[in-house]
Parts: structure tokens; C-alpha cells; sequence
């Protein structure tokens, strides 16, 4: 027992000193904390405030100008009608106010070759109100590239200035131009023409007053097409996003040196309200961008090609496909000839009653309708038909998928031909407007054996639709007449 005390009283001594050496060792050999240095002071080559300049002067390889203040904004002096990035323009007035040094580098110019100070690459000059006029010197830039080397008219010191003071200095008048865009919101836009390689079109808002399809945009030129809402509205979309990026020229008078005398491209909006914005495509400016130009302005911009893929884009793409895609409450009556028989078909508007008597009304304010069909003039039953085991939806549900099959009817394409000339009729659907005058005709001509030449309400140009299709319908036309009919789509 008195010897298992004695190892443990042994390690209780050994802990302790340890310890305590531990506790000791930072004391003794505690050094004083080095007392905290000033921050040095900041080198100040001009202290005023923005408001205290009248003028600064810019003098580089590229040119000279002044800046000065009309009417509360930064203008170039004799070019006044020039519109100027403020922000770009008071950023060179900033830095030739107030100047602040990283580090002085030299107190004499002895050595001034030595900072590319002996030709200084620019010359800037600033008057205050107070009179006092600074004269800056702009040399090299420092090895590190993050800085430029700087000597001040009066005094001979050299120091480092920030990098933007020294590209302050080479600025032009160019690049301080404010860039025009186009302006118009998508929202207010009504027509939009485009001039491409390939020819022009023009896309036009169609009034609600006006409107016979279900859609609110039509192709009006060269030809006539509803436009399928989602694939416009990306399109415009692209348009309207486009931003220019940079000047290439201001003032320009030789119009042909960038391609603007005969412009490849081409895209101008309207505003409901007359407003008219047109952009101009010239010449590459390089692999990525192009030359562009607003209307009645005279200062060439820069784009990137990759903004433009628009430019690209045809009428037809932009074109629903359907033949006649005509809301069947705008239509009073069809009449339909086919190769081998046919058919009217009158639809009645009938507006719906509430308990009291009143209309019923949608959402937007205007009365539900249903729209009731009949048959070569004998109203169609809403009855469901049964035969044998057979069971048929009644014919007045027929006669609603027989119209979809009518103005399902789909384009193959334009028919690229311009020497044909329709004259052997073979069908025509005739859709008779409801609350107008007026008439939409679509008129099937012999053209091959798988299409037929399609003119539409007397256009110019003939669309191509399968002659399957029309046979087709003429099939499903027959089956309505017996209420056999049933769903397509």
C-alpha cells in the first residue's frame, strides 16, 4: 500500500509541474505588442467637388474635346447636340476633380521617359469656379497593369493614380455618346415590319372589332395569315430585348461605308399611338458584331450578331397553319362544296338567361352564347342517337366537331409558283361573317394529284392543302349527315 501511494503522490507532482510550466512558459517569454503604426496619409493632388468644375478639357492621340454644362447635363462644347452618357461624362469630370495617389514614385521628372511622361499619352485639363486651373499629365501604365503613372502641371512629383483615372483620359467623344435603343414597349406595339435577305413582311394587330379568327395578329403582307400567338410573342420578344453596344462612327455622312445606303436588314415598329421606330443593319463591324443604325439619326452603332437570330425568321414560321381558323361565334352560315356534293350549315347564336330573365355574362362583360346548328336548313337534333349496340353523340355535338373539321383544315405550304394561275374549281367553303357584310371564301382549284391550289378571299398568292384532307372531310360530312360522326381530335 505505502509503496502504491508514494507512485501516485509521484504523478500528482509531475502533472502539477507540467502544468505549471505551461501556465509560465508565455510569461516569461512575453514580448510588448509593437505599437500600432498610423495609417499614412492619403496623397491629395486636387480636392474639389464635381460642382466645382466649369470645364474639363480631354486631349489624347484620338482627339480633343470639352466638356461643359447645358441646362444641368454634360455636354461637348461647339457639339452641343450630341446626347452624352451622363454617367460617363461626370465620371471623367469626377476624377479630374478630386485626385487621389496610390504612391508617390518620384519627386522630380528627371526620369520622366522612364513612366512614358515625356510624351504623355493624355492631357487632361480642369477649371473650377474658383478659377484655379489643374493640369493633369497621364504616362504609363504601372508594370502590374492595375494602376497608370500621373504628373500634375506646377508639380513635378510623379505618382500612380487608379486605373480609371488614366482611361478617363482616353476616352472619345464616341465612346461617351449615349446609346440609343429601341424604346417602344412590346406591349404598345401594333405593326411590325421586317426586311430581311429573303424579301419583307409586315405583322399587323388585328382590332377586336375586326377580328374573325381567334387570334390578335395577322401576316398582311405578302401574304395574309393569322400568326400563332406564341410563336410571335417569342419573336417579339427578341425584337424588342436587342441592344446596341458600343459607337463605331457619330456624325457619319458616308452612309455606304457601313452598308447603310442599302441596308440588308431591316425592322421598324408602330405604337397605337403613331409612334414609329426603325432599325437599320449594315455591315459586319467584326466576326461578332454589326453595324446598326436608328432612323434619323446619324451616328453608327455596334450589335452582336448572336441579338439578331430574329432577323432570320420567315412570315410563314410565324403562321398559323390552319386554313380558316374563324371563331365559330363570328359565323352565321357555311356553305360547302365538295368534289361530290353539298352542304349549308346555318348556326344560330343563342344567348343564355339567368332565373330572371337576363343575360348571362362571361367574365369579361359579354353575353355566353350557344351556338346552335342546323343541317341543309333543318335544325340539327340534341338528342343522342343509338344503333343497335352503336351508341352516337346527338347531332348537334356533330355538327360542333364537323366545323372543327372545317377550319382544321391544314396548309402545307405556299405555293411557290408564280405562273399558276386557278381556273378549274373543284370545292370552295364559304363563311358567311356574323354582324357584317362581308364573306370569307376559300377557293380549292385543281392543281396535282396531292394538292390543291388554295386561294383565300381573292389574295395574290395559293396555298397548298393535301387533297386527302378535303377528301376527308367530305367523308365526315357524309357521316354527320347519317349522325354517325364522331370525335376527331
Amino acid at each position: 500500500m505505502n509503496k502504491m501511494l508514494r507512485n501516485i503522490i509521484i504523478m500528482v507532482v509531475v502533472i502539477a509541474v507540467a502544468v505549471g510550466a505551461i501556465i509560465l512558459m508565455p510569461l516569461l517569454t512575453k514580448e510588448e505588442a509593437p505599437e500600432p503604426t498610423a495609417t499614412p496619409e492619403k496623397l491629395v493632388y486636387s480636392n474639389y467637388k464635381i460642382d466645382d468644375v466649369k470645364e474639363v478639357t480631354v486631349q489624347n492621340e484620338t482627339e480633343t474635346f470639352t466638356l461643359h454644362k447645358v441646362d444641368d447635363k454634360w455636354s461637348i462644347k461647339g457639339k452641343d447636340d450630341i446626347a452624352l452618357d451622363q454617367n460617363k461624362a461626370a465620371g471623367i469630370v469626377q476624377s479630374a476633380a478630386y485626385v487621389t495617389a496610390g504612391q508617390k514614385v518620384a519627386e522630380d521628372m528627371v526620369n520622366a521617359a522612364d513612366f512614358g511622361l515625356d510624351k504623355p499619352q493624355a492631357t487632361i485639363s480642369a477649371t473650377f469656379s474658383d478659377g484655379v486651373e489643374h493640369v493633369y499629365y497621364v504616362g504609363d501604365k504601372t508594370p502590374d497593369g492595375s494602376n497608370y503613372y500621373m504628373t500634375m502641371k506646377g508639380n513635378d512629383e510623379i505618382f500612380t493614380v487608379w486605373m480609371n483615372y488614366g482611361l478617363n483620359g482616353l476616352k472619345t467623344v464616341n465612346e461617351l455618346r449615349q446609346l440609343t435603343q429601341l424604346s417602344i414597349a412590346m406591349e404598345d406595339i401594333t405593326q411590325v415590319d421586317v426586311t430581311n435577305r429573303e424579301g419583307s413582311y409586315s405583322i399587323k394587330e388585328v382590332g377586336e372589332d375586326e377580328r374573325i379568327s381567334i387570334f390578335a395578329w395577322e401576316v398582311v403582307a405578302p401574304y395574309q395569315r393569322p400568326v400563332e400567338t406564341e410563336a410571335f410573342q417569342t419573336f417579339l420578344t427578341e425584337v424588342t430585348s436587342v441592344k446596341v453596344s458600343g459607337v463605331v462612327e457619330g456624325e457619319v455622312t458616308d452612309l455606304a461605308k457601313y452598308g447603310m445606303d442599302k441596308p440588308w436588314g431591316k425592322v421598324t415598329l408602330t405604337t397605337r399611338d403613331g409612334k414609329i421606330e426603325t432599325l437599320n443593319l449594315g455591315n459586319d463591324v467584326d466576326e461578332s458584331n454589326v453595324s446598326v443604325m436608328f432612323e434619323g439619326e446619324d451616328t453608327v452603332y455596334k450589335m452582336a450578331k448572336s441579338a439578331l437570330s430574329f432577323m432570320e425568321t420567315t412570315p410563314w414560321e410565324l403562321s398559323d397553319k390552319m386554313l380558316s381558323l374563324i371563331a365559330v361565334a363570328n359565323v352565321d352560315q357555311v356553305l360547302i362544296k365538295l368534289p361530290n356534293g353539298e352542304a349549308t350549315l346555318d348556326i344560330d347564336h343563342v344567348t343564355r338567361l339567368d332565373d330572371d330573365g337576363k343575360e348571362k355574362k362571361d367574365g369579361n362583360g359579354k353575353p355566353i352564347q350557344d351556338h346552335v346548328y342546323s343541317l341543309d336548313g333543318v335544325k340539327l337534333s340534341d338528342e343522342d342517337i343509338t344503333d343497335g349496340d352503336k351508341e352516337y353523340k346527338s347531332p348537334q355535338e356533330q355538327a360542333v366537331w364537323y366545323y372543327q373539321v372545317l377550319i382544321g383544315l391544314r396548309i402545307h405550304s405556299v405555293l411557290d409558283d408564280p405562273d399558276f394561275v386557278g381556273e378549274k374549281v373543284a370545292a370552295s367553303i364559304k363563311y358567311a361573317i356574323k354582324n357584317r357584310d362581308g364573306e370569307h371564301n376559300v377557293v380549292f382549284y385543281e392543281y396535282n394529284a396531292d394538292f390543291y391550289a388554295v386561294k383565300i378571299n381573292d389574295e395574290d398568292n395559293y396555298y397548298l392543302v393535301s387533297t386527302r384532307d378535303l377528301e376527308e372531310a367530305e367523308a365526315k360530312l357524309a357521316l354527320l349527315r347519317e349522325g354517325k360522326l364522331e370525335r376527331g381530335y
